[in-house]
């Protein structure tokens, strides 16, 4: 876990860093006696799983972590400064990592299995909205679409398997989530999944779930959020800049 914090710890720095460069697109767009504005989200997600086995096989559970490939789009409702609401949709990369597994008699040395999922999330929100920082708590949805893992033995021999709409997982996550959103953008979240995220009736072509009696997931990510039209205005204001330099 040291490894991978050190590892990840100059780009979560270089994370909260670049937020400053979006705090001018934070600002919500008001709505009449209403305020709703849209963000969109990279974060960078650490996620762990309470594995544990049926039979007296081992397997160490290690942090997982995932750099910029969850993305998400979110409406908020501002009712008024203090109180509002959000909700998201977006697509997701979820999973557990896991090193010295035994299957089948063999020792896989590292081992990775993820799905790719649409998620749908509700939340409320409570805080200063004008300084844009506020707590927020909910519930979502995965419905997963794919099915990915890849393990790797000590000789370094590699097995990779795909699987569309896969029944090695549920094919919907609930989860339920808590949350804080600070100034410029930067935003920490802590989701715990409800159901086992293996299968244990799964039966694929490499492996199979029955040994593990549990495997609920436990997911906290760090992201940067942005108001997108905001945003993109930014962006296009900035070709003009350079066009006009350019002519000069």
């Amino acid at each position: 876990m040291r490894t991978v914090l050190k590892k990840y710890g100059m780009m979560t720095l270089a994370l909260c860093a670049a937020s400053g460069v979006f705090a001018q697109d934070l600002l919500p767009i008001t709505v009449k006696k209403k305020s709703i504005y849209s963000t969109l989200v990279a974060d960078m997600s650490f996620q762990m799983a309470n594995k544990q086995l049926s039979t007296e096989e081992q397997s160490e559970v290690t942090m997982r972590t995932i750099v910029f490939t969850n993305w998400a789009h979110y409406t908020h409702f501002n009712f008024n400064n203090n109180v509002g609401a959000i909700a998201g949709w977006g697509v997701r990369n979820i999973g557990i990592r896991a090193h010295n597994e035994l299957i089948d008699s063999v020792v896989y040395r590292h081992t990775v299995r993820r799905i790719y999922t649409l998620n749908a999330s509700l939340a409320v929100k409570l805080g200063s909205f004008s300084k844009h920082c506020f707590a927020y708590g909910g519930g979502e949805y995965d419905m997963a679409f794919h099915f990915r893992q890849r393990l790797k033995t000590k000789t370094n021999s590699r097995i990779k398997d795909g699987e569309w709409w896969s029944t090695a997982t549920d094919r919907f996550l609930p989860s339920v989530f808590v949350g804080m959103q600070f100034p410029h953008g930067v935003n920490i979240k802590c989701s715990y999944y409800l159901h086992d995220f293996f299968n244990r009736n799964y039966t694929g072509k490499i492996t199979n779930f029955p040994v593990y009696e549990q495997s609920r997931m436990i997911n906290v990510s760090l992201s940067l959020q942005f108001q997108k039209l905001n945003l993109l205005k930014t962006v296009l204001d900035s070709f003009d800049a350079k066009a006009q330099s350019v002519e000069m």
